[in-house]
């Protein structure tokens, strides 16, 4: 029994790494919305992310941004690793 336990402690020891992972994509999309974004803000505004949400075992998510006059909500998807960070493959801002 004590060996069962031990299996499931390091189990979702290993399951809370990507935790850290998660919290790096939302403030890289945070960070980088403006850039992100393929619609681009009107003149003098500035994006900002007013929600997201990262699925991580699917490497996916969605954001919703505004610059005060329009407000859009956009679907990703990334990858991320040690090596080469983080990386957005898709960016689709939804009609």
């Amino acid at each position: 029994d004590m060996y069962l336990g031990d299996t499931i402690e390091s189990a979702s020891q290993e399951e809370s790494v990507p935790q850290g992972k998660l919290m790096s994509i939302e403030s890289y999309v945070t960070q980088n919305i403006s850039v992100l974004s393929p619609e681009k803000e009107v003149l003098g505004g500035t994006f900002y992310v007013t929600k997201i949400e990262v699925e991580p075992e699917e490497n996916k998510g969605y954001v919703e941004y505004e610059d005060g006059h329009n407000a859009y909500v956009a679907d990703f998807t990334y990858t991320a690793n040690d090596t080469e960070g983080i990386n957005i493959t898709s960016f689709v801002v939804r009609d």
